[in-house]
């Protein structure tokens, strides 16, 4: 039957569709993950950054747990604003050392 066959034909390009939205998004989290870690590791080795770190890990669990996306939302990006400043600080007091 052509319309079967029109209908599995669908499916599979949705489904090499879908396939390759999920590795894309995939190598997004990946490239992201590697610049994240390369100024982590720095500024995790200060106890002001593990702090500042636990303490944003800690407001954003709480914000899950209250189920509030808006809170959630506003929680990660104040935890990444000061992620960034911290690795721009870090990179700073690298240049001035040297």
């Amino acid at each position: 039957d052509i319309f079967l066959i029109f209908v599995l034909n669908v499916l599979q390009v949705q489904k090499a569709i879908s396939y390759h939205q999920k590795l894309q998004l995939y190598r997004m989290i990946v490239n992201m993950r590697k610049n994240v870690l390369r100024y982590r590791k720095d500024t995790l080795q200060s106890p002001d950054g593990a702090k500042r770190t636990l303490d944003g890990h800690q407001t954003i669990l709480l914000a899950l747990q209250l189920k509030n996306p808006e809170l959630c939302e506003r929680m990660m990006r104040d935890h990444i604003k000061q992620a960034k400043e911290d690795a721009l600080y870090q990179d700073l007091d690298k240049v001035k050392a040297s």
